[in-house]
């Protein structure tokens, strides 16, 4: 979905992985956009070395940056006075109840951090829905690119909508017909 969004584009020049995790989707990106300036950012220092040596081991140059959500990009020196074209994301958005039914095999694989967005799962993307608007592009082509569970497409596009920031999320489906993705881009002025 997102390369097929950005190819009428042409060149992306910054793209911000948000809760990279492994660095998977940033990474690929930079692998279809090389021109593109790439950074990776994760709370938890394990995932940002497994990003690390993704990144290093396929030959593709990102920055990398530990810290929590946008405070990361707005404590950077470097980063605070730019802004992201594109940002990537896939946080923790299970609900305390999903979380804890769980199989095990995924419960024991993947660390809490990951994949717990809190009670009902939608805090971490109020907080993004808030704070991204001080990070990204104010261009109308700049886009937010975010994973969700199958149940929260359009609580997700909603909360964004409702800032005054975003214009109207657009959900996408997985091959398997169910919400995977919520991607929103600047409201036009």
């Amino acid at each position: 979905y997102i390369t097929r969004e950005l190819l009428p584009s042409g060149c992306v020049p910054l793209i911000w992985d948000l809760c990279c995790g492994s660095g998977c989707l940033g990474l690929s990106l930079k692998h279809r956009f090389p021109s593109a300036s790439v950074v990776l950012s994760d709370i938890s220092h394990a995932a940002l070395r497994v990003a690390h040596l993704n990144s290093s081991r396929l030959g593709l140059p990102a920055e990398l940056l530990c810290g929590d959500l946008c405070s990361v990009w707005l404590e950077h020196p470097a980063l605070r006075s730019q802004v992201a074209d594109v940002v990537v994301c896939n946080p923790p958005y299970l609900s305390e109840p999903e979380f804890y039914a769980l199989p095990a095999s995924v419960a024991h694989f993947e660390p809490p951090l990951a994949l717990l967005g809190g009670p009902t799962g939608l805090e971490v993307y109020k907080r993004l829905a808030d704070e991204l608007d001080r990070c990204v592009s104010r261009t109308t082509t700049a886009a937010v690119w975010l994973e969700v569970g199958h149940t929260q497409g359009r609580a997700v596009a909603e909360l964004f909508g409702r800032t005054g920031m975003w214009g109207e999320g657009k959900v996408l489906q997985d091959y398997g017909g169910k919400d995977r993705f919520v991607v929103v881009k600047r409201r036009s002025v």
